[in-house]
């Protein structure tokens, strides 16, 4: 009778312990069914300064994309760009006037071949080029450290704490599914990734991606929290998750999607008509709902 009485009391103990910890694991969500603030701007941008960007051949370029992976600023606000076609580093202050450059074609200790992208970290500057090459060099372009980064499917670098972050695409082998996948790196250990977020994006692999970047709708935050939509194509809503990967919020709007326009759908036809006709390519229906996330710093001085 005794045992039995024990026994009772264990089961009952793990049912209320298991009922708090569902009760505590669930996602809080916030959804609005209009503004709370019509009629107002929610960001205003004031223009600092024209840059004059004609010798750097990679804007003439129309098949260059993904700015975002080749532009990035130090501590005192200098931009630096990669130009990935002359493979040369531009320098501009935070006034856009032109500081230095660097760089070249070539197998150089400070030279590069096919780089594709471009992180500042402190006083370092990373250039990923080849396939999993990266070289590091001062903010002055003076080389000093080059090694192996076996990452498959880079979409984004980048640092933040002095933690490296990178998102990334998988396929499977039939090259119709795709995951997007968060890696955190620490210390600059690229073999030691840690893998903190996963998404399998539903129209997969063969979806369009003519007119958005899949790796603008990451945010991550200083305190390493990050931000993704739930379902880009057909839900309002995102996603927020801790440092370690956990969802802890959802929030967004509820009111009907809008449809690509018909000038959209014939550029999209122009741009994919034979993958269109063998069915490798489908067009959908609804365009993403963001098409960015960024945030702004705010700058306090004196």
């Amino acid at each position: 009778m005794k045992r039995s009485f024990i026994l009772m009391v264990l089961i009952i103990g793990i049912i209320f312990i298991s009922c708090n910890l569902k009760k505590n694991d669930k996602i809080v969500k916030v959804f609005n069914s209009s503004p709370k603030f019509v009629d107002k701007k929610y960001v205003e941008l004031e223009k600092i300064y024209d840059m004059n960007v004609t010798e750097i051949s990679m804007f003439g370029k129309e098949s260059a994309s993904n700015f975002d992976m080749v532009i990035d600023f130090d501590e005192n606000n200098n931009m630096y760009i990669l130009d990935r076609y002359e493979c040369k580093i531009w320098v501009f202050d935070e006034n856009g006037k032109l500081l230095r450059t660097f760089g070249g074609k070539g197998e150089g200790p400070e030279e590069f071949l096919m780089p594709h992208a471009l992180v500042v970290k402190k006083d370092r500057i990373y250039v990923f080029y080849e396939w999993f090459k990266y070289k590091i060099l001062t903010l002055e372009g003076k080389y000093v450290f080059n090694d192996m980064a076996q990452i498959e499917n880079p979409l984004k670098y980048e640092t933040v704490n002095n933690n490296f972050y990178i998102f990334k695409g998988k396929v499977d082998r039939t090259f119709t599914k795709l995951q997007f996948i968060l890696l955190k790196i620490e210390n600059d250990k690229f073999s030691k990734a840690k893998e903190i977020f996963k998404y399998k994006y539903p129209p997969g692999f063969g979806a369009p991606n003519y007119d958005f970047y899949w790796a603008n709708w990451l945010l991550i935050t200083d305190d390493g929290e990050f931000y993704f939509p739930e379902d880009n194509l057909n839900k309002y809503s995102i996603i927020k998750y801790n440092k370690n990967g956990k969802p802890v919020l959802i929030f967004g709007r509820e009111y009907s999607l809008k449809k690509y326009s018909k000038e959209a759908r014939e550029r999209f036809y122009s741009l994919y008509e034979r993958e269109i006709k063998r069915g490798d390519r489908v067009f959908p229906e609804f365009p993403p709902v963001v098409k960015k996330c960024f945030r702004i710093r705010e700058r306090i001085s004196g």
